[in-house]
């Protein structure tokens, strides 16, 4: 079954007056017993005639079981023989061919090779080859493949193409090739029944493998990553991560892969790692990673270095601030509060602490603490330098910074006491200003002490004291009382400015006066004087009765102590008694001034309620 044909483009040549081109198209369809394509199969192919031509390739079929080829052939040959052949899945061979006599010009070749593959679509070989750059030269291969339901292969039957042939049992499996080149593989293997002692089919696969040298080469990468990751240990800790890789050691040689911290220090590394390493102090570093390759010969064969930079600013100078207030405690006797919150501490490092330490002027000063703010009891009241010393410590205890406040304080006993005196307008006058000692103060006191500076250079001790001015002005009288006892110390003091004329009035014109300091619990009825008149209730809670009263004109003044008129009437007598509301006036002593025609009389008074 053949078919040639020739194009006769002889005559088109001639009418395009071109040379005719000496070729075939060749066209062969391989197919199994059953009419089916045979898709992917190697063939042989052959093409010779006289003048020594010859052309003889291995081709293989498509994904539609045809091998589709063309080949030019040289002007005045006798004859031109092709020849197409393989074996069928049994082994057998099986080709097709034809002649042509005299050739010239273009020809097609179409013919079908029928081979013995009753199952083909059920048996299949295939393999893969790979080499390694350290031996270029040994080829491994790995076959793949399939045969009918329950077949057993047969092995692998190769021809390596260098004239060498093996059988082999199992896969992977290698060769080695003396020279570079191309070469082209064959592989076969056999699918059969061994119980029924039937073959199936014998399947072949062909590829070309290429040796470019001998010589063996081999790779090797290293790759460092360094970042700061500090922690409260280690303010200059690293995190290292690196990759190493390398293709092969060479026979008898050695790998070496090292790690250089930048720091002095050095350690073996293996294909990768992350990890964390601490630097003694900041700065810059520049850790790296390498890897060396060396054969048998120590001659290094490859080698990689890779390297990274890390950078540890020094810390920020560290700086105390200590602020101290102390304020007295009004909850717990003779005690203080010591406030130092306000006291600061900048850049202080991780692992660093702080530590007050206080005086408190009396030679107790008491342990360390963390904290800012102490509280503290006197035994005895007094002015006090309370001072906060304020020290910074980092991790191993050395002191970073330190710094001092103070602050004063008068410790009191926590009671009131109260200096106060008032002028008596009523009974004040012709030369004489009787001032009223009003002061008081805790009876828990056991010692009293009173003073006073009447304001013309002149000072005088005692609760009640007589002075003589040596003549007009104003002064700026002033009494001083303090207090000491069980319960500790209080001062107080009361100034108020003084004049008195010869009328009454504040202001003396001319010559000299006398001021008289007066307890008034020491005045009664029987010091005013009074003749006609009297008063009852005394003390008194809502009212004053006034008796003894002349018919007329009754004018009365109530005074407090200050010598302020809180309250003052004129009422006309006609026998009887006068009534006088005092129910809306605070608790205390008054003066109760009576003028009835030429009659004045006081009359001390004690509101209670």
């Amino acid at each position: 079954m053949n078919r040639i044909y020739s194009l006769l483009i002889f005559l088109l040549a001639l009418g395009f007056g071109a040379k005719a081109q000496n070729s075939v198209h060749v066209q062969v369809y391989v197919v199994d017993m059953n009419n089916q394509p045979v898709p992917f199969w190697h063939v042989y192919f052959n093409a010779y005639g006289d003048q020594n031509f010859n052309i003889n390739n291995i081709l293989g079929t498509n994904g539609t079981g045809v091998i589709d080829t063309m080949f030019s052939y040289p002007s005045g040959l006798n004859d031109l023989l092709i020849f197409v052949s393989t074996r069928g899945c049994d082994g057998s061979w099986a080709g097709v061919g034809d002649t042509l006599f005299n050739p010239s010009g273009t020809y097609t070749y179409q013919d079908t090779l029928v081979i013995n593959c009753p199952d083909t679509a059920n048996c299949s070989l295939n393999f893969t080859h790979s080499s390694s750059s350290s031996q270029p030269a040994t080829v491994s291969f790995s076959p793949s493949g399939q045969g009918p339901s329950g077949a057993v292969g047969s092995g692998w039957s190769v021809d390596f193409g260098d004239g060498t042939s093996q059988v082999v049992y199992t896969a992977p499996f290698t060769h080695t090739y003396s020279q570079p080149g191309q070469y082209q593989v064959c592989m076969s293997t056999t699918y059969s029944d061994t119980i029924l002692g039937i073959t199936y089919c014998t399947v072949t696969h062909c590829d070309s493998v290429v040796i470019s040298s001998l010589t063996p080469t081999y790779n090797c990468n290293a790759s460092i990553n360094a970042s700061p990751s500090p922690n409260s240990s280690n303010p200059y800790r690293a995190w290292i991560q690196y990759q190493t890789s390398y293709s092969s050691i060479p026979l008898g040689g050695t790998l070496t892969r090292t790690i250089d911290f930048g720091d002095g220090s050095t350690i073996n590394a293996s294909a990768g790692a992350g990890f964390y390493h601490s630097y003694a102090s900041p700065g810059v570093y520049f850790p790296s990673v390498s890897v060396v390759l060396k054969d048998s010969l120590n001659n290094i064969v490859c080698s990689s270095y890779d390297m990274d930079s890390i950078y540890f600013a020094p810390p920020a100078a560290v700086s105390c601030s200590a602020q101290l207030n102390v304020t007295q405690n009004t909850n717990t006797y003779l005690s203080v509060n010591a406030t130092a919150t306000g006291s600061t501490v900048q850049n202080l490092p991780s692992g660093g602490y702080v530590r007050m330490y206080y005086d408190f002027g009396n030679g107790y000063g008491g342990p360390s603490t963390p904290t800012a703010n102490r509280f503290y009891q006197y035994s005895q009241p007094g002015l006090y330098y309370v001072c906060l010393k304020q020290v910074a410590f980092d991790a191993n205890n050395d002191t970073l910074c330190i710094s001092y406040d103070c602050d004063s304080i008068n410790v009191i006993v926590p009671y009131n006491c109260n200096a106060s005196f008032t002028v008596d307008t009523a009974n004040s006058g012709n030369g004489t200003v009787y001032l009223w000692n009003n002061s008081s103060w805790d009876s828990s006191a056991a010692n009293v002490y009173q003073w006073w500076d009447f304001g013309d250079g002149d000072t005088l001790g005692g609760a009640f004291p007589t002075h003589t001015y040596s003549g007009p002005g104003t002064y700026v009288v002033c009494l001083f009382l303090y207090t000491y006892g069980p319960a500790g110390v209080c001062q107080s003091s009361f100034c108020d400015t003084l004049t008195v004329d010869s009328a009454g009035n504040v202001v003396f014109k001319n010559g000299s006066f006398i001021l008289v300091v007066r307890d008034p619990a020491t005045i009664g009825v029987d010091e005013s004087k009074v003749e006609t008149m009297s008063i009852y209730p005394n003390p008194a809670d809502d009212f004053i009765m006034v008796e003894g009263a002349a018919s007329g004109e009754l004018k009365w003044q109530l005074i407090d102590m200050k010598g302020v008129p809180v309250s003052q009437s004129t009422e006309y007598m006609n026998g009887g008694d006068l009534r006088i509301d005092v129910s809306g006036f605070a608790k205390g002593l008054y003066i109760l001034r009576l003028e009835n025609g030429s009659s004045v009389e006081h009359h001390k008074v004690k509101l209670e309620r």
